[in-house]
């Protein structure tokens, strides 16, 4: 009787071994083919580098990059639409933390390579057109400052020249084009000194080539 109890007893031990183990088999299974999948979708998330360039979006990059006639890192950032690229450098100018701006304008070659280039040479035969546009907006904005008594002052004996492509700083932003005009007023009417023309991306189908 009691050798019949222990087998039976046994036997249910091994049954019980035996489930666990197919558990833990199929748990296994699942867990990997889970990681699988993941793998997969992780792979198919992996954005090429061609389709960011190509994109029809402004796509921008902020870093500091070493500098090496200042021996400092410099912030940098750089933004590209289509075959356009601009890059921005912010320089501290004292020790209040001031920042100047310089902007530089690149076009993408035919290889892919990037080329620095003249603001102009990144606008089609309408270009005149956008240029009149930035000029009748910014003296707008010259006109509105000198009419205001809290900035009349820096205005005062001041008249608004209309720049050229080559004058312009040109910004690029999440959705839009920003042109920056210098009025070339003195250092302590510096916050004053800019207007800011903007055209959306559509906007600027019409002048981009």
């Amino acid at each position: 009787m009691k050798t019949t109890i222990f087998k039976i007893a046994f036997i249910a031990i091994m049954v019980s071994f035996a489930a666990c183990s197919s558990n833990e088999t199929k748990e296994a299974e699942t867990e990997k083919d889970t990681l699988s999948a993941d793998s997969n979708v992780n792979s198919n998330s992996v954005v090429n580098s061609n389709d960011v360039v190509n994109s029809n979006n402004v796509i921008c990059l902020d870093e500091d990059v070493f500098d090496e006639d200042l021996d400092e890192d410099v912030t940098t950032k750089t933004c590209t639409y289509k075959n356009v690229k601009i890059v921005c450098k912010g320089y501290v100018m004292d020790y209040r933390g001031t920042y100047d701006y310089e902007y530089s304008t690149f076009l993408k070659n035919t290889d892919g390579s990037y080329e620095e280039v003249t603001n102009d040479a990144i606008f089609n035969q309408n270009k005149d057109e956008l240029l009149a546009i930035i000029n009748s907006k910014s003296e707008e904005e010259f006109n509105k400052l000198a009419n205001d008594p809290d900035s009349d002052n820096c205005f005062e004996g001041e008249k608004f020249t209309p720049v050229n492509f080559d004058d312009l700083s040109i910004k690029l932003e999440d959705d839009k084009f920003v042109f920056l005009v210098s009025f070339g007023l003195c250092s302590a009417c510096r916050a004053l000194d800019e207007a800011s023309v903007e055209f959306s991306l559509d906007e600027m189908q019409k002048y981009l080539k």
